[in-house]
């Protein structure tokens, strides 16, 4: 069969801290014979700026004797893998202070056709974006935010860009970021594309929110939401010292006690009807990856698998990123325990419960009025990177 397009981040220069920006989707379990070209995702900061850069690979074989999974009944189908930064850049809330704003910028992205390897398929080339036209690859969601009724009202792209909540700088970076009012002008930004199981996540974040009032996230959703699932990759809230994990459902899933991981589990249901859609919940076993202590230490690599098995979330500081990853040849099958996992079977039917998702990075101010305040020590009001 044809090849499909791949997208890859163009090099930028190395980033002052020398440290990637990274996330990278892969459906599909690792293939030991992929040996990937090394993509620099370079990082840059500027005061509050972040830098993002965004690749992604989109992986067909043309003949089986081309592609050969090194893991056994392995499906050798579509390869995807999506490389970009994400969200940094100090947030205060807005009853704490008004004179910091939270900005997200995008750099280049590019997509090709190459041979990768004789044991490989061809990547194709298909579009490059860049500067300008970055805010193209991605839906501004228009309308009040009624996901976590927030006092952010999501703009589209020409008010973003009128209000500089969207924008390209001097140095091609596209920039997003939210008004500094009451009730906030903000972007919640959607992927055109979605994600089926076989997926896998890697992101690279240098700094979070983690103030009153904030509540930074990165997730994603299904279409016919809740019937086809919600995996939160990373959330916190107000001055948290411990990320969470949560997935959200309709009625009948739950999370499965027999998973080895390394978080603690708040809630085992994660059907949205129950406790305000608290969801699933695992929080982080260590202060390394949520508030000050990830941004002291310079961010941390977070990953999600999205299979039709399980769930599994993985949390790293930057030196402890295993070798393959850092490789770009990512195989989930050597690294330890996750921090949260979900196993398909008899507590909860993965395929059934979810379908392909889109990713979603938003800004949002929920209302001290909100019911987040009747969720007492699992959530209260925040600010959403999501």
């Amino acid at each position: 069969m044809g090849a499909r397009a791949i997208t890859q981040v163009q090099e930028p220069s190395a980033s002052p801290s020398g440290h990637p920006f990274t996330l990278i989707i892969l459906p599909f379990p690792c293939y030991s014979e992929l040996v990937c070209n090394r993509v620099m995702a370079g990082a840059h900061r500027d005061g509050s700026f972040v830098v993002i850069h965004a690749s992604r690979y989109i992986l067909h074989k043309f003949a089986s004797v081309f592609f050969a999974p090194s893991r056994p009944g392995a499906v050798a189908s579509a390869v995807v893998w999506l490389q970009t930064i994400s969200i940094l850049g100090g947030l205060l809330a807005p009853v704490i202070t008004s004179h910091i704003n939270s900005l997200l910028s995008l750099l280049h992205l590019h997509r090709h056709k190459l041979q990768e390897s004789q044991q490989t398929s061809i990547w194709s080339h298909c579009s490059t974006i860049s500067g300008a036209n970055c805010f193209d690859s991605y839906v501004f969601i228009n309308g009040w935010d009624n996901t976590t009724h927030s006092a952010a009202y999501y703009v589209d792209k020409d008010e973003a860009q009128r209000l500089s909540l969207a924008y390209v700088d001097k140095d091609a970076r596209a920039i997003i970021g939210y008004n500094q009012t009451a009730l906030r002008s903000s972007v919640r930004l959607e992927s055109i594309e979605r994600y089926d199981p076989g997926t896998l996540i890697i992101a690279d974040f240098h700094h979070t929110p983690y103030v009153c009032a904030s509540w930074p996230a990165f997730w994603m959703y299904g279409q016919d939401w809740p019937s086809h699932g919600e995996i939160d990759i990373f959330e916190g809230w107000n001055d948290n010292t411990r990320g969470r994990a949560t997935l959200h459902t309709t009625p009948g899933c739950s999370h499965d006690p027999a998973g080895i991981q390394t978080g603690k589990v708040l809630q085992e249901t994660c059907d949205t009807s129950v406790n305000y859609n608290a969801g699933c919940t695992v929080e982080d076993s260590t202060t390394d990856f949520y508030g000050p202590t990830l941004s002291n230490n310079g961010g941390a690599v977070l990953v999600a698998m999205y299979t039709n098995s399980e769930v599994s979330i993985w949390r790293w500081q930057r030196k402890d990123v295993p070798q393959d990853i850092q490789n770009e040849v990512p195989c989930p099958e050597t690294w330890p325990s996750p921090t949260a996992t979900w196993k398909s079977g008899a507590s909860c039917d993965i395929p059934q419960k979810f379908g392909p998702q889109n990713l979603v990075i938003n800004i949002a101010i929920v209302r001290f009025t909100t019911r987040w305040f009747q969720l007492a020590g699992i959530y209260d009001p925040l600010l959403v990177f999501v």
